[in-house]
């Protein structure tokens, strides 16, 4: 693991590495579920996500932002004796385009879209249920195949599709962002893909 997230580490600083830059800090909440063929009853879970970032001018109206950031993901399902919940944790790099609109003096949007690399630090199922009277608690990490008895574990790599759409104030930013995974996470072939919007603040220096 700490390699992988050494080798996305690198990737960042290469990309940037000859660039004149802006950094910028940013933070925010959201939604988050599973989209699949294979799973039903797939409901949105509440997650957060923080970061950093660079913003490189290409053109006067057009920028290279790569970022850095910690994303929560996951979802809920309804399963026999009450809701499932399952909680994952990514280091990420969105590498995106942003298109700047000057909208008055103080006021700018941005519209934004590229892809992303993610790797999964952690992830597990939570469930607590009753049964016959006794109440029991399941918690399993689904990147240990030995846990529980899973056959294969999940899978830690994702790569998917990022958009968003930002309001600059002076140095503020307020900003609407959705995530697209385009591989399964779920272990035997199992189709399961990340989804999840993030109502975002920033600071740009």
């Amino acid at each position: 693991m700490k390699k992988t997230i050494g080798i996305l580490m690198v990737l960042f600083v290469a990309m940037t590495a000859k660039a004149q830059v802006t950094w910028n800090l940013k933070g925010g909440v959201g939604f988050a579920s599973c989209i699949s063929n294979d799973v039903d009853n797939s409901k949105m879970k509440f997650v957060a996500k923080f970061g950093g970032g660079l913003e490189t001018p290409i053109t006067q109206s057009l920028s290279f932002m790569p970022s850095l950031e910690v994303a929560w993901k996951g979802g809920k399902y309804d399963m026999l004796g009450g809701d499932a919940t399952l909680n994952l944790i990514y280091v990420q790099i969105p590498a995106v385009l942003a298109y700047r609109v000057n909208v008055n003096d103080r006021l700018n949007m941005t519209i934004k879209a590229g892809p992303y690399a993610a790797f999964a630090l952690s992830g597990n199922m939570k469930q607590d249920y009753s049964y016959a009277g006794l109440s029991y608690h399941y918690d399993v990490n689904i990147f240990d195949e030995n846990e529980a008895g899973i056959t294969e574990a999940a899978k830690r790599f994702d790569v998917g599709l990022d958009v968003g759409l930002d309001f600059e104030l002076h140095r503020f930013v307020l900003g609407l962002e959705y995530e697209l995974g385009f591989l399964s996470f779920a272990p035997n072939d199992t189709d399961l893909k990340n989804q999840a919007f993030y109502l975002t603040v920033g600071y740009k220096f």
